[in-house]
């Protein structure tokens, strides 16, 4: 696997605001050519690239939902314990 560090590259914005993601950087993310990615603006204004399939191995590695339940319960509670678990540990008073 590319050391992480050495995954920063400027490139330039291309016709129809296209960018080139660097040959290093989509073997390290395992993307080729025609695959899907999910595209986030973060609030401190970078940009996240990551493959369409992390977020559905996030999904898929949620454990058995009961049946007659959809998965987008199952992960909505997940990460609704996760959050409630999270504050627990922010702020003790």
């Amino acid at each position: 696997m590319v050391e992480r560090s050495s995954l920063r590259k400027p490139v330039k914005i291309i016709e129809g605001g296209k960018l080139v993601i660097p040959a290093a950087m989509r073997g390290a993310l395992g993307i080729a050519r025609g695959d899907m990615v999910v595209v986030e603006l973060l609030s401190d204004g970078e940009l996240r690239v990551r493959p369409l399939a992390s977020p559905i191995r996030e999904a898929q590695a949620i454990p058995h939902h009961p049946p007659n339940t959809s998965l987008v319960c199952a992960v909505t509670r997940t990460k609704v314990v996760r959050f409630e678990t999270s504050l627990r540990w922010v702020a003790p008073m």
